[in-house]
């Protein structure tokens, strides 16, 4: 398990940060890390919105758990409910704000980095072909214009396909994290039981699939 997280996820990521740390101007990496933040009050917003769903199951089944729970109790004060029905309502209010105003941080955290990952594609494409025409005349009869142009526009097209995929599994990993440390607190066994599946899948399907998405990968630069 071990050799298979090392020569997958993790190989592929260390290398992507190699590759992000050389390539990656000291203002890019400073916008990265404000992704990185972004991206964490995102992992907030969705246990907020998750969590949210608690209460209104909890009134729903159960009308007495507003007197067992201190912080139903507490909120059902501060509104002055006069009866779980009201209170119900309540909750629905609060959770329909909560998922507006998720999916439009959702929204603006998504088109940040699909800007950040689009705007820096066209700098390093830029950066490379000034480097490319500033070469002398030897240089450019012992390359093929084919490969040249395919390393400006394929391989920064397909670098920065990394990079913003890396961004959502980090987004996606995040929340996962939140989640299955929330769900743990909430039903121990379950979780514990639903991660191990979900991690034997996950390592399954990258061993079966590895090899033959790097072959297509290689197979359609040459194409290129």
């Amino acid at each position: 398990m071990n050799g298979l997280l090392q020569g997958g996820f993790l190989g592929t990521g260390m290398k992507t940060l190699r590759q992000i740390n050389y390539i990656f101007n000291r203002h890019q990496k400073v916008r990265l890390f404000e992704l990185g933040i972004i991206i964490l009050l995102g992992t907030v917003v969705e246990l907020v919105g998750v969590s949210s769903i608690l209460p209104f199951v909890d009134v729903l089944m159960s009308p007495e758990s507003i007197e067992e729970k201190w912080y139903l109790k507490k909120a059902y004060d501060i509104f002055r409910c006069e009866s779980a029905s009201q209170f119900l309502i309540l909750i629905a209010l609060f959770m329909i704000v909560v998922y507006v105003v998720k999916c439009l941080y959702l929204i603006f955290m998504y088109d940040t980095q699909i800007r950040f990952a689009a705007n820096n594609m066209q700098k390093l494409a830029t950066r490379m072909l000034i480097c490319y025409m500033d070469q002398d005349y030897l240089f450019h009869i012992s390359h093929n214009s084919a490969e040249l142009i395919r390393n400006v526009t394929a391989d920064t097209s397909g670098f920065f396909t990394a990079v913003l995929a890396s961004l959502q599994l980090a987004t996606e990993g995040s929340v996962a994290i939140v989640l299955v440390f929330f769900l743990f607190v909430q039903d121990k066994a379950i979780t514990v039981a639903v991660a191990l599946l979900l991690l034997v899948y996950s390592l399954l399907f990258m061993k079966a699939f590895k090899d033959r998405i790097r072959i297509l990968g290689e197979r359609g630069r040459d194409i290129n």
